[in-house]
């Protein structure tokens, strides 16, 4: 009874003034006077377990959010777990054994040749009526966000999950170009705007700062920064049409520019092999300036680990390729990432009683849960805001901060729920962390109309598209690095490409094509 009032007042709280960062909320939005639900059925869910978790706990049903969620919904959940690094395995041999749970969390857009596959081989239901009778929460949601309900369903419109939702354009970026702050300060230097700033700084690191890696970042991070030649090593938009990046001329001159910065000892003579060991070194150290990693895990990190020694860092946006050139593509996520999302398998003899579950994290009391947790316990309200307790950042069990908001909350994992941009502001509690995303994000009005949305391949499609995309990705990759280091020199950019051509990557972006005008007249 105590948490039920407590909850009650921070909805109530929110009603008076809005909750900035959770969201704001109005009375007719009141879902949860039929939960808890009165019933002794209990619903098996399948999901990954995240590091955050199973380094506390070997199951998420331990969690005190899971125990927080039984109590307030009135339905007993037991969570099967696949063994990490095995998922896909694990998933693919429990449906061919046709030993279905109630409930499965995983990317259903992408599994099995597209969710209408599995609706049409039985191995999931198709949510329409399910929603329409027993999901008012999420039915009212998708309504009021139309753009997100043309994501969230195939293009036959059929619904087949309950979506993870990112609530907000602060929540698509978690990935960005990183810098010495210091050291800009220090040599007088202002942010890049342009590549060419960018090679200056560089030139400056190594030759003031003493840098041997001045630009360092993870082999996997290198789409990432290649958005700061507005390219991609995948698909995007330029006027409306797909285009293959490598093939473009902005991914010329980034192979180009990196490659006069590896000769001139601008770019890490070892980036091949950069692991998150080496690059953390790199940049605790004092040889690298400039890399790319996440606000979190990594620019939180560093900050911690140097905060009693003369180092800064922070986040800067994207660089033009040149004074006239304006910033046209670097990748975004969508508000629907495709994973994390529920679906309700065939062999769940209640699918009333599960969607009726899963519609509780779409209602105002189930979204901060998911979001903040416990009222009193891991946030408190404070000018109509939901601020986490020391609960989160200061555990008093001696939990991390990810352990802790993996224990309470979901927000900073993934799930059937609208994520809140109030996870993010917290967890990115730095101010060099927010100007990061600030920065990260600058760009986003523009880019993010080239960024291809969630669109859904047929079953043939998938399969070919997947067929082409892995001989040339796996091409692509091996050039991009002996171009740098010169084991194949530019001039032969020209075959390069003749290749990708032979390779048909005229049918993979005719098939993006057909997929992007089909999701567009969903």
């Amino acid at each position: 009874m105590i948490k039920k009032i407590m909850a009650f007042g921070c909805i109530a709280a929110l009603l008076l003034s809005g909750c900035q960062k959770g969201g704001t909320v109005s009375e007719s939005d009141f879902k949860f006077k039929d939960y808890p639900m009165e019933t002794e059925e209990k619903l098996t869910y399948w999901m990954d377990i995240s590091t955050a978790i199973s380094s506390v706990v070997d199951n998420a049903g331990k969690t005190d959010f899971a125990k927080e969620l039984q109590k307030r919904t009135g339905v007993e959940i037991e969570y099967i777990h696949p063994a990490t690094g095995q998922e896909s395995t694990a998933l693919n041999l429990m449906i061919a054994s046709d030993q279905l749970p109630d409930l499965i969390e995983t990317s259903w857009a992408d599994f099995n040749g597209g969710a209408e596959k599995s609706i049409s081989e039985g191995i999931i239901y198709r949510l329409n009526d399910i929603i329409d009778e027993n999901a008012p929460n999420l039915k009212k949601y998708l309504k009021e966000h139309p753009e997100i309900d043309k994501m969230v369903k195939t293009d036959e419109g059929s619904y087949y999950a309950f979506p993870f939702i990112r609530g907000d354009k602060r929540l698509l970026i978690s990935v960005g170009t990183l810098i010495r702050s210091d050291w800009l300060s220090e040599l007088g230097l202002e942010e890049p705007k342009t590549i060419a700033d960018m090679e200056n700084i560089l030139k400056a690191f190594k030759d003031k700062k003493g840098a041997t890696a001045p630009l360092s970042y993870l082999p996997g991070k290198r789409d990432v920064f290649l958005g700061n030649f507005s390219t991609s090593t995948g698909c995007y938009l330029e006027d409306g049409k797909v285009v293959y990046g490598p093939l473009t001329e902005n991914y010329k001159t980034a192979v180009e520019t990196l490659k006069r910065w590896y000769d001139e000892g601008l770019l890490d003579p070892n980036f091949v092999s950069v692991d998150d060991t080496v690059l953390s070194a790199n940049v605790l150290n004092g040889k690298t300036g400039i890399t790319v990693g996440t606000g979190g895990g990594n620019l939180g990190g560093w900050l911690d680990s140097m905060k009693d020694k003369d180092f800064d860092m922070t986040g800067i946006s994207f660089t033009k390729l040149s004074e006239d050139k304006p910033i046209s593509f670097y990748k975004v996520e969508t508000e629907y990432p495709k994973y994390g999302s529920v679906a309700i398998t065939t062999a769940c003899k209640n699918p009333e009683l599960a969607a009726r579950w899963l519609d509780y994290a779409y209602s105002d009391e189930g979204h901060i849960l998911y979001n903040f947790g416990v009222e009193g316990e891991s946030f408190e309200m404070k000018d109509g805001e939901c601020v986490y307790t020391d609960m989160i950042y200061n555990n008093p069990n001696g939990l991390t901060m990810q352990q802790a908001m993996a224990n309470y909350f979901r927000s900073s994992l993934k799930g059937p729920f609208v994520q809140s941009k109030g996870y993010i502001d917290q967890f990115y509690f730095r101010p060099q962390q927010q100007k990061a995303l600030d920065a990260w994000l600058s760009g986003y009005d523009e880019v993010s109309k080239n960024n291809i949305p969630s669109v859904s391949r047929t079953d043939e499609e998938a399969k070919e598209y997947s067929n082409i995309m892995a001989e040339i990705s796996k091409y692509e990759s091996k050039m991009f690095t002996n171009f740098i280091i010169g084991t194949t020199p530019l001039s032969e950019f020209d075959n390069f490409v003749a290749k990708i051509k032979s390779l048909n990557i005229d049918r993979a972006v005719e098939i993006q094509e057909a997929a992007l005008d089909r999701y567009n007249k969903r």
